[in-house]
């Protein structure tokens, strides 16, 4: 049904305006169940989508592929924190045309980016902010008109990685209960498609052992067998 059209009367102070307050009430329960249907649904649709990718740039790209649009924005990259150092690296985005549009790499408490990742909270900039980011097509340059910036964290609170999304327009509150939505799952989903390539690097390693191994083994045979001619 058309569960945004303007309920007429609700200013009256007699019955009337008493019938249109309330449902004004039942209108804004209705918004929020469509607005709740709506995120749930678009949830499961990314993470679906996404959940078989094991190379942790493919599921960044797959996922801010999916996930910006669906979030109101134009622009979005993602930077994941580095296994080995206290570095974040960007490993995927989506509507970025140019390398100069984004850092390549920042550590926490260095520039926005870097503040969002040491301090866990999200954080939002409007269009009065100056920048040299423009979201382009063929037929339309223009600045955002906001950004966003989103800590991924693990259950412990630890950043893993941040989200950053640039929109023309300010985002809807749906959008942003998308996210909230959707943060958990991306945390757990860099969390398991890191593990598995860590374990893939050990099997491989343990292979290359073996193999040096048994390489040595079969040189020490042929060395014992000479001895013994």
């Amino acid at each position: 049904g058309q569960l945004n059209i303007n309920i007429p009367y609700s200013g009256y102070t007699n019955e009337v305006g008493a019938i249109a307050k309330s449902v004004q009430v039942l209108q804004k329960v209705a918004q929020d169940a469509d607005a709740l249907r709506w995120v749930k649904t678009n949830v499961n649709e990314v993470n679906r989508s996404v959940q078989a990718i094991e190379n942790v740039e493919e599921y960044a790209h797959a996922l801010m592929g999916r996930l910006t649009p669906l979030a109101g924005a134009q622009l979005g990259v993602l930077y994941a924190r580095a296994q080995d150092e206290d570095v974040f690296h960007f490993i995927g985005g989506y509507g970025v045309q140019r390398e100069s549009e984004r850092l390549p790499a920042f550590s926490p408490g260095e520039g926005i980016l870097g503040e969002c990742a040491a301090r866990g909270q999200a954080i939002s900039i409007g269009q009065q902010h100056p920048t040299t980011l423009r979201i382009q097509t063929a037929l339309l340059c223009t600045a955002p008109g906001q950004i966003r910036l989103y800590p991924v964290q693990d259950a412990s609170g630890t950043t893993q990685a941040v989200l950053e999304l640039a929109s023309v327009d300010i985002c809807e509150p749906r959008h942003e209960l998308l996210m909230q939505e959707m943060l958990p799952l991306v945390s757990l989903s860099l969390q398991i498609i890191q593990r598995n390539t860590l374990t893939r690097k050990l099997l491989e390693q343990t292979r290359e052992q073996a193999r040096a191994l048994e390489t040595a083994r079969e040189r020490a045979d042929a060395r014992e067998m000479r001895c013994w001619a």
